[in-house]
């Protein structure tokens, strides 16, 4: 009975002091290199999707939609039988934007999938700020909050991000939407 004892003792030690082993290793050079290396491939990830959008937005500027230029009345005008070019023309602007409206569906899908990365980053910069404070390293506890901040923000941002994928859909939807209703109207 005294070796089973001595066993459970030793036992409690160990998985109480296990934690705090792991703890320890959160803020040493090896974990924060870690954590850096992470925070770059996240930077670079949101990056590519920001830029991927505004290099779309440059575009789309410059995109003339039907629905915006024309009231409902001329645009039911276009499907004149004696019109079919025209028709043709306005048939592939729809198509066109059916298309820009899945490219947009599959960027905000991809984000939506991907953005588990930027949670990722935080916790992992959180644990690290946590350990480093344990150990009373509190300039690498402050170091880290920087980061924190900053997965933080960029959570922000993708938010932003879809919401402006979104919108744009919307315009494209619109056109799509308006277009097809005169053309069932005329």
């Amino acid at each position: 009975m005294k070796w089973r004892y001595f066993f459970l003792t030793i036992a409690a030690v160990i998985s109480i002091s296990l934690p705090n082993y792991a703890v320890s290793e959160e803020c040493n050079e090896e974990t924060w290199n870690q954590a850096l290396n992470y925070q770059k491939k996240v930077d670079r990830w949101y990056n590519s999707q920001a830029r991927q959008f505004n290099d779309f937005l440059k575009v789309h500027k410059q995109h003339v939609f039907l629905h915006q230029e024309f009231n409902a009345r001329e645009l039911e005008t276009i499907w004149n039988p004696r019109k079919r070019n025209l028709q043709r023309k306005i048939d592939m602007q729809i198509k066109a934007s059916e298309i820009v409206i899945v490219a947009l569906d599959d960027q905000s899908d991809q984000i939506n999938e991907e953005s588990e990365i930027v949670q990722s980053a935080l916790s992992r910069w959180q644990r690290i700020s946590q350990n480093c404070e344990k150990e009373h390293k509190i300039a690498n506890a402050i170091s880290s909050l920087k980061y924190i901040k900053s997965n933080q923000n960029l959570k922000v941002e993708l938010v932003q991000l879809l919401d402006k994928i979104d919108r744009v859909k919307r315009i494209y939807q619109t056109e799509v939407d308006t277009l097809n209703w005169t053309k069932n109207v005329h």
